[in-house]
């Protein structure tokens, strides 16, 4: 991959003490602290996505103005830190973790017990093996918000095997459509649908991408699902819709 021409320096900041107790937040420590040593193995787009989520992991949502249009470099990455909205940032500590296991396999090798979450079932699973470029899907690219790639794949397939990819569950029993509301990738998300996904697909335990999209606070993909007429009554194997796992009041209200 191509070395990158920014140094990215404000990615090597830390996350704060009281988050190291938690498993994830010192995977997510420790990913940033090995970043300047992978920097030459990384190419720029993807270290772009990781700028987004660890100032989302570290900052919270942006609320700093956008750069003027003649600082190309900083535009860039308020961008790609804006695009993720409200996502939560314990959300994004695990999105930036699972890109960082691809260039270090290392970081996983401890005998920690991982802590579960609701959402992101599979993201630290599997997390010894690193993933050549070559071997790369497009769920791979869906988890790292990569419209570009993932646009890419889509147009690469023919009809036959669009229809199929767009609506089947991978190992870990999700479909693109639940990656994509999972991640809070809204325009990715869009794609998907304007490409014919299911919005009621249901995962291995019956929950639709509304289930994850409203748990995990992704606000702007509950809006674009229920937009398309997402059901909002369906239950999964709890027995619980997609207003019941959510706590923000905000996309409970939207179920009104």
């Amino acid at each position: 991959m191509a070395k990158s021409s920014d140094s990215f320096s404000d990615l090597q900041e830390f996350a704060t003490d009281s988050d190291a107790e938690d498993n994830i937040s010192e995977l997510f420590t420790k990913a940033a602290n090995n970043l300047p040593n992978l920097l030459p193995m990384i190419d720029n787009e993807i270290l772009i996505s990781l700028y987004g989520y660890y100032k989302q992991a570290t900052v919270g949502p942006c609320k700093v103005s956008k750069p003027s249009w003649y600082d190309v470099k900083g535009k860039t990455k308020w961008e790609a830190w804006n695009k993720l909205g409200d996502m939560p940032q314990m959300q994004a500590k695990l999105a930036y973790v699972d890109i960082m296991k691809r260039f270090d396999g290392q970081l996983f090798n401890s005998n920690n017990a991982k802590k579960e979450f609701w959402v992101t079932v599979s993201t630290l699973q599997n997390t010894n093996e690193e993933i050549s470029e070559s071997e790369r899907s497009i769920i791979d690219y869906v988890k790292e918000g990569n419209h570009k790639l993932v646009s890419k794949c889509l147009k690469s397939y023919d009809l036959n095997k669009l229809k199929s990819i767009l609506n089947e569950l991978d190992t870990d029993g999700l479909g693109l459509v639940h990656w994509a509301s999972d991640r809070g990738s809204e325009d990715i998300l869009q794609l998907l649908i304007d490409e014919g996904a299911d919005i009621n697909l249901l995962d291995c335990d019956k929950q639709t991408p509304l289930h994850y999209a409203a748990s995990c606070g992704h606000i702007n993909c509950v809006k674009l699902l229920i937009s398309y007429g997402a059901d909002v009554d369906i239950k999964d194997v709890n027995g619980d819709t997609p207003v019941v796992v959510s706590n923000d009041d905000v996309i409970k209200s939207l179920f009104v």
